[in-house]
């Protein structure tokens, strides 16, 4: 991972973070489905809205930073979403070490 200052670690983080987020919003549905008990179901939902709002202020957060990093670096044709972070970000993401 190429971290050169602290805000560059927070991003990675941070946008690793988001991915976590975004596979629970799509594992959690089809938890609810299976979950047969009501407490179980209900604690699953509950934890879904939760998670989707993690994820929306996630995703708010990363993009505004893009943008940001954007507007000073005069990017242009780049996409912004949470999906497709900026070259600054991704060139940082990579496996995390295990030791």
């Amino acid at each position: 991972m190429n971290v050169q200052t602290l805000k560059d670690l927070y991003m990675a983080e941070l946008q690793e973070a988001r991915s976590v987020e975004a596979q629970l919003s799509e594992a959690l549905p089809k938890m609810i489905a299976a979950a047969s008990a009501g407490e179980l179901k209900q604690a699953l939902e509950d934890h879904l809205g939760e998670t989707r709002s993690q994820l929306e202020r996630m995703e708010e957060r990363l993009a505004r930073d893009c943008l940001r990093t954007r507007r000073s670096n005069g990017w242009s044709g780049t996409s912004c979403n949470g999906t497709h972070p900026p070259a600054s970000i991704s060139g940082m993401i990579g496996p995390r070490s295990t030791s």
